[in-house]
């Protein structure tokens, strides 16, 4: 994997490795211009290439495997240009492809939710039957689209659905799709990978002469299939084994799910292509009243895509499909009810007078939007007249005011000392650090709301610090946090936890941040009453940093890893190699014992989508990144 910290093209960084394929690796990266998160997707085929010995160069292993790494190559491309043409809010967008480093890379939307493979395999049941038919409008509106653009996915399963944080649905992974043909079926006949179970018999089989939409809805069906009964889908063979009328036996529901949501599964199914649904808009035409319309919340800044569907009047089987952006700069309900006369549900409307209907309501909409937009203009100033606080200007006051201590770099002694019986896992071992800044504090609910809008901590209070929060959501906050400052804020390193919790080059060889005395500065479980408490409250460290001992424990960006035993410069804490990496936490919280709260004790704080009442955060940015309200140490 390519080291944390990697600069590609001169503008991302590299944070974290989230995920890898057999042509490519994943990574999250900072945009460093725009201090934006994104995803980014570099070109590596396992047994094909190796890293040369700066870890950063693809090499190819061999002069035979140069026609197949062209070719692959050439698809990757491919892929990433498809992407970039698909302009739709189910679908992951792609802002970028360039080579670098003996390989390619594109650059996309970082999605900080789950996948849906992973929520089935986190929560361990079935999702209830309404949640689904949420989810497949939305997947029907990507797939839609997909298809009207003369594309086939090809590998629509739960592992390629993301639900991001905000519930919405975005496809991913188009690394198998495939361009149709005008005369019918795919343009390309090079072999095409697939899932058993989601894949139907004309892919199994790869006779592209005789794919088209209905490959992928097959696959849909066998992705409702699996949400809805958190269990692998059958294959073809396996469906046309079973003799049963509703097929039962190859295809059990639970108990609770509808007859018509279960007629839905089948008919997509069907290993007979032509007796499946040929398009989707042939799905929304026959079971339309239980496929729920999808509109955007309307906190959202995006726009929202009203659909309109008429049928020709010489053509009663033909669809136009009219489509039209409105900004959500209206209110949110009169545009619900446009869309609404719009969609009713994927019905059709006649022309005539239904048309000029829509369009008057159209009319009404914006005369309510500009009345809207302009109103207002009058309420800047108190009535003293005085100007207002916006709300803009209290966050922004917020987020200036963040405190932040300066740390001289230096080399120091990391892990246990030399008088308690260490593994591989804690041995000292020499680590040599820059200069950097780090918080005061641990990040409060007032800093966190000001970022994100909504509170997820079970302790409330505004100089408390915020908890319950996962490694996902920790990675979302920086991104929107450095947005709006233009810092550069990170989590930290476990190497720079620790220098800052010892006191740095001012370190008097404490156990405790600040002392040997537990009490004086943590609030642990002895003595918190079961919660945690304002930040600062108790003594500081040598180098005025306050609860790096209790209160909560804190994310650092290293994973769980054992100590190397060679002197380290600058450590980034390893890169994941398997699904379930997980991160370390540092600190101890209130409901630890004192031995957690210990300068050198590292816990495993879990995978990305952990969280409690006693994790939170502390914030880090490099020296030369800082601004002028950060206070140097004297």
């Amino acid at each position: 994997m390519l080291p944390v910290g990697t600069v590609l093209k001169g503008t991302y960084r590299i944070e974290r490795y989230l995920s890898s394929g057999g042509f490519g690796n994943t990574y999250v990266a900072v945009h460093i211009g725009f201090h934006k998160i994104v995803a980014v997707k570099e070109f590596f085929m396992k047994g094909v290439t190796h890293r040369e010995t700066d870890g950063v160069t693809v090499e190819i292993s061999n002069n035979e495997n140069r026609a197949v790494f062209g070719e692959q190559l050439r698809k990757f491309r491919k892929e990433a240009l498809r992407l970039w043409k698909l302009n739709n809010r189910h679908i992951v967008s792609v802002h970028g492809l360039f080579d670098a480093n003996g390989t390619a890379y594109y650059v996309m939307d970082y999605i900080g939710g789950e996948s849906l493979a992973a929520r089935l395999k986190r929560i361990d049941h079935p999702l209830p039957e309404n949640e689904v038919m949420g989810i497949l409008s939305q997947i029907l509106d990507a797939l839609g689209f997909v298809h009207h653009q003369g594309l086939l996915h090809l590998d629509l399963k739960p592992a390629n659905i993301m639900l991001d944080e905000g519930g919405r649905v975005r496809l991913i992974d188009f690394g198998a799709s495939k361009q149709l043909s005008p005369r019918g079926g795919a343009s390309s006949t090079s072999a095409i990978t697939y899932t058993k179970g989601f894949a139907p018999r004309e892919q199994m089989e790869q006779n592209t002469e005789k794919f088209g939409p209905w490959t992928d809805l097959y696959a849909l069906g066998a992705t409702l299939y699996c949400l809805l009964t958190n269990k692998k889908p059958p294959l073809p063979s396996d469906i046309d084994d079973d003799g049963t009328k509703d097929k039962h036996v190859a295809l059990p529901f639970p108990k609770g799910v509808s007859a018509q949501t279960r007629q839905l599964v089948l008919k997509l199914m069907s290993t007979n292509r032509l007796r499946r649904p040929q398009s989707v808009e042939e799905v929304l035409d026959k079971f339309g009243t239980i496929c729920r319309m999808d509109v955007t919340n309307e906190d959202s800044d995006e726009t929202e895509t009203l659909v309109l569907d008429k049928k020709k009047d010489n053509d009663p089987d033909e669809t136009i499909q009219v489509t039209k952006e409105l900004k959500k700069e209206a209110p949110s309900n009169v545009w619900r009810k446009v869309s609404f006369l719009l969609v009713n549900n994927g019905r059709t409307l006649r022309r005539g007078f239904n048309m000029v209907l829509v369009l008057a309501v159209l009319s009404i909409a914006v005369l309510v939007t500009i009345k809207f937009c302009r109103g207002g203009s009058n309420k800047d100033v108190t009535a003293s007249g005085t100007p207002k606080v916006s709300v803009q200007d209290s966050l922004r006051a917020v987020l200036d005011s963040i405190p932040m201590v300066f740390v001289e770099g230096g080399t120091f002694n990391m892990g246990r000392t030399e008088n308690i019986e260490v593994s591989d896992w804690d041995r000292l071992h020499k680590v040599t650090l820059s200069d950097y800044y780090i918080g005061k504090t641990e990040v409060t609910q007032d800093q966190w709301m000001a970022v994100m809008g909504k509170n997820p901590s079970r302790f409330k209070g505004g100089n408390l610090p915020v908890e319950n929060v996962t490694y996902t959501d920790v990675i979302s906050f920086l991104g929107k946090l450095n947005q709006m400052t233009g810092k550069n804020y990170r989590l930290p390193t476990e190497s720079e936890w620790e220098y800052a919790a010892i006191g740095g080059n001012k370190s008097k060889g404490y156990i405790f941040s600040g002392s040997n005395d537990v009490g004086e500065v943590a609030w642990y479980k002895s003595n918190s009453n079961s919660s945690t408490h304002p930040v600062a409250a108790k003594a500081p460290n040598a180098l005025g940093i306050y609860d790096m001992s209790g209160n909560v424990n804190e994310w650092c960006s290293d994973l769980y890893l054992t100590y190397p035993s060679t002197p380290q410069v600058n450590p980034k804490g390893g890169v994941q190699d398997h699904e379930e990496y997980r991160h370390i936490i540092r600190g101890g919280g209130w409901n630890n014992h004192q031995n957690a709260c210990e300068n050198t004790c590292r816990t495993d704080g879990g995978t990305e989508s952990k969280k409690h009442d006693a994790l939170g955060l502390r914030l880090v940015c490099d020296a030369e990144k800082s601004s002028n309200n950060n206070t140097k140490q004297e």
